[in-house]
């Protein structure tokens, strides 16, 4: 049996046929699982009975160097944003990239993605959420407007069981 490798004997000098004379060299890799999120409106449109459409782009990146599995996006629309003063209904739910969560209410049921979505490294994806506002109250909408401040996370899960997420 030749075990030389490149022109060497693996075996050094000793004529044992087992390749004792080398020692293994340790590589250690550090598991970095960073998801990144970014939320933008799209368009906001005020219709004539004083409702209004908003569109919303969620863009989900995995910046880490593992996969990550059980990739979530969450936004509670109607506590977080609208509370009591308005109504939500969701027009559509969308993604190229993801497989969305049907039942997503934006109240009850605030993920926006089903289960089993997952994104490789450096992999990214988009979702887009239509909402409809409603039966507003608050006397400052009626009166001209008012400002609505939102925020959304993400998370994903790491090989061994870390969970990384961003707002």
């Amino acid at each position: 049996i030749d075990f030389s490798v490149n022109g060497s004997d693996p075996d050094g000098t000793d004529g044992d046929n087992v390749p004792d004379e080398f020692s293994f060299t340790p590589i250690e890799v550090d598991q970095d699982a960073e998801i990144g999120l970014a939320k933008r409106l799209v368009n906001a449109t005020l219709n004539p009975d004083g409702s209004f459409a908003a569109t919303f782009e969620f863009n989900v990146e995995n910046c880490g160097n593992v996969h990550l599995s059980d990739v979530q996006v969450s936004d509670a629309l109607q506590d977080v944003t609208f509370d009591d003063h308005c109504e939500v209904q969701i027009l559509s739910l969308t993604s190229d990239d993801f497989i969305v969560n049907d039942d997503y209410d934006g109240d009850a049921d605030i993920e926006l993605l089903a289960d089993g979505n997952n994104l490789l490294v450096g992999d990214k994806g988009s979702i887009l959420l239509t909402v409809l506002v409603i039966d507003c109250d608050d006397e400052q909408l009626n009166a001209g407007g008012a400002d609505f401040n939102n925020f959304a996370s993400a998370s994903g899960v790491s090989p061994f069981g870390n969970t990384d997420t961003d707002t």
